[in-house]
């Protein structure tokens, strides 16, 4: 049951009461008090579409580097997310997924989660009624942007159109960019099947080749957006795409090959991505970590092969 209440008017009973004026503005408060004494690293999405996909990946990869706390559902307003951020305790990540009906919701809620990295996946004509056009509904998600913190670092999606108006307005210098038709700090080829979605994903120099059993050119863009931000928590993740290419069958170069089979912790990340994937398609439901195993197993068959000369 609860310890306590925040009201606005006396109510009878046993149970402790605090008065307040507003009880949403009231939780807010709580809800920053409990994020300033809180390590966590924060991640803060949004977007018209595809935010809640996006979340659960992100949240599924990172768990493999430890505990994640995530945005349970679609907990995304000016209620959910101070409910999300009041569940923190130990966790060394949080991804917190914030939606929007109305101008200055975002910029309220980034006041209370103070993310550490902050990225909009897309926007487009969801709730424009709140906004009254298009161009108010990328003014308002640009918020994500506009009023992060200086020392945040600001993911960008290259290919939404949009992105130019929100890299005009961002308030942080420290920035990563990711794109599947230009140049950027992480790039992608990007081939749709009818097996799923194949993937050159290249980054700082390196390259890889993976293969994902989803379909549709938003589930490489999600994809593509989870490994960024993954990169941008724990650098050596973007290293080791290419053991997706081992766990569906695809060979790799022994380069990409050598550096993946060192990054375990990488390695467990990809396999909570990969479960996600699975999950979601309704596969055989392998923990993230025994995916990682099995990861490493196949990567180290993989090296010895090519030392000895047995595979391509």
């Amino acid at each position: 049951g609860a310890a306590g209440a925040l009201v606005v008017r006396d109510v009878a009973g046993e149970l402790p009461t605090v008065r307040i004026d507003d009880t949403r503005l009231g939780l807010g408060r709580l809800a920053r008090h409990w994020r300033g004494h809180a390590s966590a690293r924060v991640v803060a999405i949004t977007g018209s579409n595809g935010k809640t996909t996006l979340k659960e990946m992100t949240a599924a990869v990172l768990q493999q580097c430890g505990p994640v706390l995530a945005t349970r559902g679609n907990l995304n307003n000016d209620i959910g997310v101070p409910l999300t951020l009041l569940r923190l305790r130990d966790e060394p990540y949080a991804v917190i997924e914030m939606g929007a009906n109305h101008r200055n919701e975002i910029r309220y809620m980034l006041g209370i989660a103070e993310p550490d990295i902050v990225f909009v996946n897309n926007a487009g004509a969801a709730h424009v009624e709140g906004f009254g056009s298009l161009q108010g509904v990328i003014e308002a998600k640009g918020e994500m942007y506009q009023y992060c913190r200086p020392q945040a670092l600001a993911v960008f999606n290259d290919d939404e159109a949009a992105v130019d108006y929100w890299r005009s307005v961002v308030a942080t210098s420290s920035q990563l960019s990711f794109s599947s038709d230009h140049q950027a700090d992480v790039t992608a080829q990007v081939e749709l099947t009818s097996q799923g979605i194949r993937l050159e994903i290249r980054h700082a120099g390196q390259r890889a080749q993976c293969r994902l059993d989803v379909h549709g050119a938003h589930n490489a863009q999600n994809a593509l957006a989870a490994i960024s931000l993954e990169n941008a928590l724990a650098p050596l993740a973007v290293l080791v795409v290419g053991s997706f290419c081992w766990y569906w069958g695809w060979p790799l170069t022994t380069g990409i090959l050598l550096l993946t089979a060192l990054a375990g912790i990488a390695l467990a990340a990809v396999g909570g991505l990969v479960y996600w994937l699975r999950r979601g398609e309704g596969g055989d439901a392998l923990a993230g970590r025994e995916v990682g195993q099995v990861l490493r197993l196949l990567l180290f068959r993989a090296v010895v092969e090519q030392q000895l000369g047995g595979a391509e």
